[in-house]
């Protein structure tokens, strides 16, 4: 008995042809919603209310810095690099991922992670030039509990 197929077949070149078309059109609208995530992520306004968040979040609200960042802790480290990734192109991403990081290390630091075991004590001495300069000394005789 025959095999019978309903439809008609579509030559290849017409398939093809379909193809580069869809594939062309995807092409167009990832590029579309690409630009209108970039737009997005660098609105002002979306970066102001980022950054007022980071206000009320706990923790430090500057963190991102290289001070606040120069520790060898997990939150310390993804901070440098959410800085050093976004610092062209500050925007809501930056903001955010420094906001978690800053949550992060408040959590830890409330936990007792990342302050130490040492006390240390900073003195400040004049140098020649009557500038102040900080000398920090590990001090074992005021500063043992």
């Amino acid at each position: 008995m025959p095999s019978v197929t309903s439809g008609a077949a579509m030559p290849e070149a017409d398939a093809s042809s379909d193809s580069s078309e869809g594939r062309k059109r995807r092409e167009r609208l990832r590029a579309r919603a690409l630009g209108a995530a970039k737009q997005l992520e660098q609105s002002p306004r979306l970066v102001t209310v980022a950054r007022l968040a980071r206000e009320i979040l706990p923790g430090d609200s500057r963190f991102g810095d290289p001070l606040s960042t120069a520790g060898d802790g997990g939150a310390e480290v993804v901070g440098r690099r959410v800085s050093q990734l976004t610092a062209k192109r500050p925007g809501a991403v930056r903001e955010a991922g420094l906001a978690a990081a800053q949550v992060w290390q408040s959590l830890s630091e409330a936990q007792g992670r990342g302050r130490g075991h040492d006390r240390v004590t900073i003195v400040f001495t004049a140098s020649p030039a009557g500038r102040s300069t900080p000398v920090t000394r590990w001090c074992s005789s005021c500063c043992a509990t």
